[in-house]
């Protein structure tokens, strides 16, 4: 008997908490109101999916940039492992190693073109950047996409906000096209202007074993809290440094109060991967000397040094190296390919090990999720799914 009044008392307590009893309430519309379902809060895939669905007139650039909640001029992602940063850059980097001097650019300036129409422009820079989109589309030139790059700051910052929020999504988040509207929208477009900026036409442009530096002015400190000596961190953005380091110390001036002046040294070496580019011809400021700092390419802080009472940082980063095979491509071998030859010790290259590839299947918002290697290839099922959601899109 003891053991079914046990039983009955848990029981009635049970029915307690999943049907509770609400007192009795003279307004009915005030008991209406209790007993409405609360819908669950919405996760960031579907708030950004409503947002951009039905975008209309509504800047498509703003709504991306409310995925990543601090502005840095210095996109990058810190890599807890040394071997993960080796894996995703070499998977990347991989995709454009196919490619041929004849290999077309029409389709990728086409996607590039139509996917920045999209967004809301300020002043007269749209036409220059559609004129020189369209002599590199005629010439199958990509010298002409990089002075499309060059000529405004607001393609520049539309384009590297972008790129920092696919990196977000995909490596930290672990989205995938099919279940995350900002990948969905920046993926194809980003890899177009990735895949030019990878055309063998440009391997006489590479940087190898050189020197470059940049300087910025950070307005909130929080974003130098990732920046630890033997950190290694994963560029997400294109980087714009100088051979000069008097033209990157122009770009970060003095620091007001609750600002920091940052000036980084960037030591890349000759390695098969496709690290830098000598933009320096194609610029609309030639004598910046410009060097662009490829996507996910990885580098070791090995030094910072606070100076200045704190309000300057001199950080010094080494290009992370690999044990790797020799490239499928020759070497470049031109007098406009930056080959500085120093005195320093390059650091003994890191065994790579590879890593099981992971998928998660939702739009996480956990910004503290362990970085695994992520495939950058979908399934045959994803791309028939794929094609299945577009179709009925097209047709509603």
């Amino acid at each position: 008997m003891t053991l079914w009044n046990w039983f009955v008392s848990n029981w009635e307590q049970l029915q307690i908490k999943l049907y509770p009893r609400l007192p009795k309430q003279d307004n009915p519309q005030s008991m209406s109101s209790d007993l409405a379902y609360k819908a669950p809060p919405e996760t960031l895939g579907e708030s950004l999916r409503k947002k951009i669905y039905s975008a209309g007139d509504c800047d498509l650039h703003d709504i991306l940039s409310e995925t990543i909640k601090t502005e840095s001029p210095d996109w990058h992602l810190k890599i807890e492992k040394n071997d993960k940063a080796i894996d995703i850059t070499r998977r990347f980097h991989q995709e454009f190693e196919n490619l041929n001097k004849s290999s077309n650019l029409v389709d990728s300036i086409d996607i590039i073109e139509e996917t920045f129409s999209k967004f809301k422009h300020t002043g007269q820079h749209w036409d220059i950047i559609k004129q020189y989109l369209q002599d590199a589309r005629e010439r199958n030139d990509p010298e002409s996409v990089i002075k499309a790059y060059t000529c405004t700051a607001e393609f520049t910052k539309y384009l590297n906000n972008h790129l920092a929020t696919n990196a977000y999504h995909f490596i930290r988040l672990y989205c995938t096209i099919l279940n995350c509207p900002a990948l969905y929208v920046t993926k194809e477009y980003t890899e177009a202007f990735t895949q030019i900026l990878f055309h063998p036409k440009l391997d006489k442009y590479f940087v190898r074993k050189s020197k470059v530096y940049r300087g910025v002015l950070l307005k909130d400190t929080k974003l130098m809290e990732n920046y630890k000596v033997g950190a290694t961190i994963l560029t997400t953005t294109f980087l714009s440094t100088s051979k000069n380091p008097n033209v990157a110390e122009m770009f970060y001036g003095s620091a007001h109060e609750n600002q920091i002046s940052v000036f980084k040294t960037y030591n890349i070496y000759g390695t098969p991967r496709r690290s830098a580019l000598n933009i320096e011809k194609f610029s609309q400021f030639p004598d910046e000397e410009e060097v662009l700092i490829l996507r996910y390419v990885p580098f070791t802080i090995t030094s910072i040094e606070k100076v200045e009472d704190g309000r300057r940082i001199n950080i010094c980063l080494d290009e992370f190296l690999e044990e790797t095979s020799a490239p499928n491509r020759s070497e470049p071998n031109d007098n406009n390919s930056v080959q500085v030859e120093d005195n320093r010790i390059e650091p003994k290259p890191a065994p790579f090990y590879r890593t099981r590839d992971e998928l998660n299947s939702s739009c996480s918002c956990n910004n503290e999720i362990e970085m695994n290697s992520i495939s950058y290839s979908i399934t045959e099922f994803e791309r028939t799914e794929l094609e299945r959601l577009l179709e009925n899109r097209r047709q509603t």
